[in-house]
């Protein structure tokens, strides 16, 4: 059981209760197709929701036309998904990996993932190149605008509940300076450096971005844009 605090607040605590359960099958198909299958199942009970994030309601009141008040989840959540994925041996110990994830939860949110990638080994480098997509529903209970103040019985605006496109475009290079050839560092085995760039797109199909300031009702769907640099190192003993 996890404990949801807020720093504004010593008083505030609420409980949160996480189970996770999956299972996996792998095949080999031929000499060069391996696939996997998994299936996960997660339930959650409990303070599901953010104790900082709040929504907005039309509020004739305001300035703005709108006002805003706490977010309200349902304090149950079951979610499934399956997933396959499936890798191809080329010649030079390349590979082609596929892989696609189905989930679904009862909050109905209804989410599609499918992924390409390809690994080419070059002596003691790796390079990977990979691209990835996500499309998914929204939450019943999602509104970028209520239309009044406890409209609903819940209520949310967090984006990663919206519906919502994302493409993800990764390039990554390894390179193993220390492997299984009897020159270790001590107790050291094996040693490897990674890094890799994500370029990264989201299409927010139903949530304004309020800080463009605009009228209610003609403010632009909000977009994200990102670059992202990783960098590993790993050591094995």
């Amino acid at each position: 059981t996890d404990l949801v605090r807020r720093s504004d607040d010593p008083d505030f605590e609420r409980d949160l209760d996480k189970q996770v359960y999956s299972v996996g099958l792998t095949q080999i198909l031929t000499k060069n197709l391996i696939s996997t299958l998994n299936f996960e199942t997660m339930t959650d009970e409990g303070y599901l929701n953010n104790p900082y994030r709040s929504v907005r309601y039309a509020d004739s009141g305001s300035a703005l036309g709108y006002s805003f008040e706490p977010e309200l989840y349902p304090n149950t959540r079951t979610s499934n998904a399956v997933g396959i994925r499936a890798r191809y041996f080329l010649p030079y110990r390349a590979a082609i990996e596929g892989e696609y994830r189905y989930f679904i939860d009862t909050w109905d949110i209804e989410g599609h993932t499918a992924s390409l990638s390809y690994i080419h080994p070059w002596g003691d480098f790796t390079f990977t190149g990979k691209f990835r997509y996500h499309n998914q529903t929204a939450a019943h209970f999602y509104r970028d605008l209520f239309s009044g103040s406890q409209a609903t019985n819940f209520r949310g605006r967090d984006k990663e509940i919206s519906p919502l496109t994302s493409y993800t475009f990764m390039l990554k290079a390894a390179y193993e300076f220390l492997n299984d050839d009897g020159n270790d560092w001590g107790f050291l085995k094996r040693g490897s450096v990674s890094a890799s760039v994500h370029v990264l797109h989201v299409d927010y199909d139903d949530f304004s971005d309020l800080t463009a300031l605009a009228p209610i009702g003609s403010e632009p769907l909000y977009q994200l844009d990102a670059n992202i640099l990783q960098v590993f190192f790993s050591f094995w003993y």
